[in-house]
């Protein structure tokens, strides 16, 4: 059990540090949002705003109450929402739609069903910045219905080939993995034989492909695995279990997660590294 800080205190010392080594925030500045018609931005663009979540990971305002045991801090949600409130009126780390997802639902999901192994490879990153999830979950032919995935993963030793296509993805141009589900077991049922796996989204065989809307943007993608080579340790969840994960990402946010980042619609940013337990992430 980590000792918990006096409120009081805690929010006057992050007022404190927050006063010291942000900027306040600039509500004429519209930040890397949707609708500009600059397109689809590069990850080259969310640098400044990774090294920013850095900045808040290694003074202890990321996931001020995630699990202690995989970089986050094991606070209270009452702390989590102190930090949010004090850090409302300066610049935080704006990550788009991964960002919103990352700590969102794919972050509450990964909590509840990865592995332990798996939690403190990925959990500390993603806190510190260097980690952006988002969901390969629609595809052309089926949109998001889960009876109809066809993207398949067959087991190869100690790793899984992936192959199919994703659609409708934001901000896969940027982000590092994508959180897919693909189908493991044709003679399952079909909302059955389902797996989730964690696919890095510079691994050889992904191609990522923006699709230009009629305002300029490129926000969303298709992406298409080419026996994609996953290994066997970022299955997220139990194989041919995936509808009992999907559950968890679909239901309201419980924890976590209030977050670095911005949801990238124009919307006001959500204070810096809360971590779960507040306003929910997109």
């Amino acid at each position: 059990m980590v000792d918990q800080p006096d409120l009081e205190d805690y929010r006057h010392q992050a007022r404190t540090w927050l006063a010291a080594n942000l900027e306040p925030r600039d509500a004429s500045q519209s930040g890397l949002g949707r609708g500009d018609g600059s397109g689809s931005h590069t990850a080259e663009d969310y640098l400044p705003e990774r090294a920013l979540q850095k900045k808040l990971h290694e003074a202890g305002y990321a996931g001020i109450n995630w699990p202690r045991e995989y970089g986050g801090q094991g606070l209270s949600d009452e702390h989590a929402r102190a930090f949010a409130e004090e850090a409302a009126g300066y610049r935080t780390p704006e990550l788009g739609h991964a960002g919103g997802t990352t700590y969102g639902p794919v972050s509450k999901t990964l909590i509840r069903h990865g592995s332990p192994e798996f939690l403190a490879r990925h959990l500390p990153r993603i806190l510190s910045g260097d980690e952006l999830f988002v969901q390969l979950f629609s595809e052309p032919n089926a949109g998001s219905d889960m009876a109809g995935i066809t993207t398949r993963a067959v087991r190869d030793g100690d790793e899984w080939l992936i192959t199919g296509s994703k659609i409708w993805t934001s901000g896969a141009s940027y982000a590092d993995y994508g959180m897919c589900l693909a189908r493991t077991n044709w003679d399952a049922p079909k909302h059955r034989g389902l797996t989730w796996f964690a696919v890095p989204l510079r691994a050889e065989g992904v191609t990522i492909q923006p699709i230009r809307e009629i305002t300029g943007d490129a926000e969303f993608c298709q992406e298409f695995l080419d026996e994609v080579r996953v290994s066997a340790d970022e299955v997220i969840g139990d194989v041919d279990q995936g509808w009992t994960v999907a559950q968890t990402m679909r239901r309201g946010p419980r924890r976590p997660a209030q977050h670095a980042a911005r949801a990238g619609r124009g919307d006001r940013p959500v204070p810096a590294g809360a971590g779960p337990g507040g306003r929910p992430g997109r």
